[in-house]
């Protein structure tokens, strides 16, 4: 998975923030995050994600989901969940250290979903999704 900005769609956007700002755990220079993607329909299967390293990141991060982070083999599972399904975006707060290519022990966590809206005359909207990290 590379480190760089998740991307879904050009008309959704996503914003991590923190829950409670006074929160004693917080992200420090060395976390990184992993954001992942998943359809609704087949939440065991990650679609798309990134790892974000902290260093270069302050909260709250406001990001823009689209097609550039989709995992290899993944391509027409991506399409079918962009098009057809909510997606579930979740993120976690990782000890840099300790993080494994999907997986990490989190220690801030925060889960979403961007809805797809079935609008009159065909027209489709990818709703924001909020991940309030807790």
């Amino acid at each position: 998975m590379k480190y760089a900005l998740l991307y879904l769609t050009s008309h959704s956007v996503g914003l991590l923030y923190l829950k409670n700002p006074q929160s004693e755990v917080r992200p420090t220079a060395s976390d990184v995050i992993l954001l992942t993607v998943r359809d609704i329909q087949r939440p065991d299967i990650i679609l798309a994600g990134a790892k974000l390293p902290m260093s270069r990141l302050q909260l709250p991060i406001r990001f823009t989901l689209n097609d550039k982070n989709v995992l290899e083999g993944q391509q027409r599972a991506w399409q079918q969940a962009v098009t057809s399904n909510d997606l579930l975006v979740q993120a976690k707060v990782c000890y840099g250290d300790d993080i494994q290519p999907y997986e990490c022990s989190a220690k801030l966590t925060a889960n979403g979903a961007a809805k797809l809206l079935k609008l009159d005359q065909g027209v489709r909207i990818r709703a924001a999704v909020s991940l309030p990290l807790e």
